[in-house]
């Protein structure tokens, strides 16, 4: 199923059987980029950022340019479209989202309520029933918890430090601002950039390597596609599924949920967590009956069972060509490593060390290292 990837193998450099070389190489490559990465490290998130959206408007910017545009006029058009319906979205979504998040929230003080006063005294009556209620007290551990207290003292503490960190501030607007100037440079720059690296690369690898940026960029944009259109999907299923829990047992905010928890999915299964916790307030809140439960983990379950088993192998894996294995590890592992950042970076960075691996696995064969005269 995983053997169609949508991208060809990379050629192997021909008469490269030095690995001294090749070491020498990657490791003045490493050193260049941990350098940069110092250097820069600052603005290393509007730079990424920045990189993300140029390599998503390239492909308007080059209908632009067939059109007869200029490549800075292109870039211009693109990015300044881009920076005023970013602009329009927030100043319509902000209220909506204001309105709807403040809705969420009211109903955390009757969740927080109703598990204190129902919920953990039936918990404590299952543990005394397996003999561990003594030693194991939940009455008295949520009360010394009291998460709203401690989010309300957190909340609280960050308004009153806006006064202390407005230098902080002041930077992430820059850095903002910024973004919108570099993506248009990285757009209106591309090819000269690229031709700088390709420089540095030995002459018998340039064809190899334009063959690998080939495919890195075939994998990204299926990478980048399928999330998007992933989430979408989910979305929809999503919506259906929770409606349907709410006309058949009454789950309020149903919409609400499952449109935040399907757009949550372009990070990959950020929208369990986020689709159950929303639930679990909601819930909790206002507690009908079991129904609104079992509908609730039923919804996610069935979602998340279509996703595993047929849309993002259909639309991700095929093309990208990661097994779902692979997927679920390296999300944990970066995720561990780079918090949602690296959750979001974890299926372009295994897909691009694939390709790579793929050039090179072939090379280490042929060398002396491994054995071959």
């Amino acid at each position: 199923m995983y053997a169609k990837t949508g991208v060809r193998l990379p050629l192997a450099p021909k008469n490269i059987n030095n690995s001294s070389r090749m070491l020498w190489f990657f490791s003045f490559l490493l050193l260049f980029v941990v350098c940069l990465a110092v250097l820069y490290s600052s603005l290393l998130k509007p730079i990424f950022i920045s990189c993300l959206l140029a390599y998503v408007f390239l492909p308007v910017v080059r209908r632009f340019e067939k059109k007869g545009f200029s490549s800075k006029m292109a870039a211009l058009v693109v990015v300044t479209l881009a920076v005023i319906v970013s602009l329009l979205c927030i100043s319509r979504l902000i209220p909506i989202s204001y309105n709807k998040g403040l809705q969420l929230l009211s109903f955390a003080p009757a969740a927080a309520s109703s598990f204190e006063n129902h919920w953990i005294p039936l918990l404590q009556e299952f543990a005394d029933s397996f003999g561990v209620g003594d030693s194991f007290d939940l009455q008295a551990s949520f009360e010394n918890i009291n998460v709203l207290e401690e989010l309300r003292q957190q909340f609280q503490r960050g308004f009153l430090g806006l006064w202390t960190t407005g230098t902080s501030f002041l930077g992430g607007v820059l850095n903002v601002a910024l973004i919108p100037l570099i993506t248009f440079f990285i757009i209106v720059e591309r090819l000269r950039i690229y031709s700088s690296l390709r420089s540095f690369v030995p002459l018998d690898w340039t064809l190899a390597i334009d063959d690998i940026a080939t495919n890195i960029d075939v994998t990204l944009r299926n990478v980048v596609k399928g999330q998007v259109t992933v989430a979408g999907i989910l979305m929809i299923l999503y919506v259906i599924g929770f409606g349907l829990v709410n006309i058949l047992f009454g789950l309020q905010s149903a919409i609400t949920i499952a449109v935040i928890a399907g757009a949550c999915r372009i990070i990959p299964y950020l929208d369990i967590l986020v689709g159950a916790l929303l639930s679990s307030v909601i819930i909790l809140s206002d507690f009908q009956n079991w129904g609104q439960v079992f509908g609730v983990i039923a919804v996610i379950s069935v979602v998340q069972l279509i996703d595993g088993m047929y849309i993002t192998p259909r639309v991700i894996g095929e093309k990208v060509g990661l097994h779902p294995i692979i997927v679920i590890l390296s999300l944990l592992a970066f995720g561990d490593w780079f918090g949602i950042w690296g959750i979001l970076i974890a299926i372009p960075s295994v897909a691009v060390a694939k390709i790579i691996l793929s050039a090179l696995i072939p090379i280490y064969t042929s060398s002396r290292v491994f054995g071959k005269n």
